[in-house]
């Protein structure tokens, strides 16, 4: 299990023990669970906190080389139509040739860029998920670990795993109530589908099981927290302009809301020297990305709800995001994914 996971597991403890705060008294493993999870994890947490500047230049990098990469296989692709025009004159026959090298050539260069970004592939996992359904997360690892490996056995295998695993978690996920019988529940339901799926691809059942668990846990405390579910899709619409007392719990969770609130109406034109409130046109591209929208409302609620102000509110973002991640199933989905190659790697 890698650094990033153990810490999504860890800081999704923390704040489901915080908005739990009953039931993790009563917990006798609570303690013991502190000093050999949480403490450790709050260490990796500040040190991949530190490589969070490098993770998000290495995305934004990989973005540039995309667009880049994208420019030149719509040339490929109209220089392809070009020549099948010439060479017998089937415009028809022409446009299938053209949308053929189109759709490969953006197939290669966008799982170019999911291999040397996890912040991309997250964001497309996500996207997918939040798209077509959890079923919809099968297809994309198939053809992911395809093009990679160029095993169609492992690819179909790797579809049929993970699209199976993520309805059944879905279908988890709408059961029950909200007692701490009904999550734990879910959780350990939840925790035996992935850790059979991540078995079943030939890795560790319990890595599996840890990660789904979590992830449950993680939706459960988004739900106590929000009143809702993370929307892992990209927002959508104009920002509000806020007031002291805009209740975000209440507004539309579709419209932009990555940054710091605005009262000021909406500009006819993008304001380019801003740079931090939810009206800049830089953090409304950002909430674009597949998740980014969920983390934010996510963290505007609970600054409200527990009067979080000054460099706390600031201190809370990052744990904030990672537990509405966490609630999309980002680690448990990757697990996954990654069981998938490193099986490649074994044979």
């Amino acid at each position: 299990m890698s650094t990033t996971q153990k810490i999504a597991i860890a800081v999704t403890a923390i704040l489901a023990i915080s908005a739990f705060p009953e039931q993790a008294e009563a917990c006798g493993e609570c303690k013991r669970f502190k000093r050999g999870v949480i403490r450790p994890a709050v260490e990796d947490f500040k040190r991949e906190t530190r490589n969070l500047g490098e993770n998000t230049e290495e995305a934004v990098r990989e973005s540039g080389r995309l667009a880049r990469n994208q420019l030149e296989t719509s040339k490929d692709a109209l220089d392809a139509y070009a020549e099948q025009v010439g060479r017998d004159g089937n415009f028809l026959r022409a446009g299938y040739v053209m949308q053929r090298e189109y759709v490969n050539g953006t197939t290669d260069n966008t799982v170019n860029a999911l291999q040397q970004s996890s912040m991309l592939r997250t964001a497309a996992q996500v996207g997918a998920a939040a798209y077509g359904g959890p079923a919809a997360l099968g297809p994309f690892n198939g053809m992911y670990v395809y093009k990679v490996t160029g095993n169609s056995g492992l690819a179909v295998k790797t579809a049929i795993v993970s699209g199976g695993s993520a309805y059944l978690t879905g279908q988890v996920a709408t059961s029950l109530g909200a007692t701490a019988g009904d999550i734990a529940g879910r959780a350990a339901v939840s925790g035996h589908i992935a850790g059979t799926a991540n078995a079943a691809m030939g890795g560790k059942y319990e890595e599996g099981f840890a990660l789904g668990a979590t992830s449950s846990v993680a939706l459960s405390t988004y739900q106590n927290l929000t009143g809702g579910s993370p929307d892992g899709r990209p927002s959508q619409g104009e920002p509000y302009s806020k007031s002291a007392d805009f209740d975000v719990g209440k507004s539309d969770w579709s419209r932009p809301q990555v940054g710091i609130a605005n009262p000021n109406p909406v500009g006819a034109r993008p304001n380019w020297s801003d740079f931090t409130t939810e009206h800049s046109p830089y953090l409304r591209a950002l909430s674009k990305a597949p998740g980014t929208n969920a983390g934010a409302i996510g963290h505007d609620i609970f600054a409200a709800k527990y009067a979080v102000t000054g460099p706390a509110l600031q201190l809370t973002i990052p744990p904030l995001f990672v537990l509405s991640y966490q609630a999309l199933g980002t680690q448990r989905d990757d697990r996954l994914l990654e069981t998938a190659l490193e099986e490649r790697d074994k044979k």
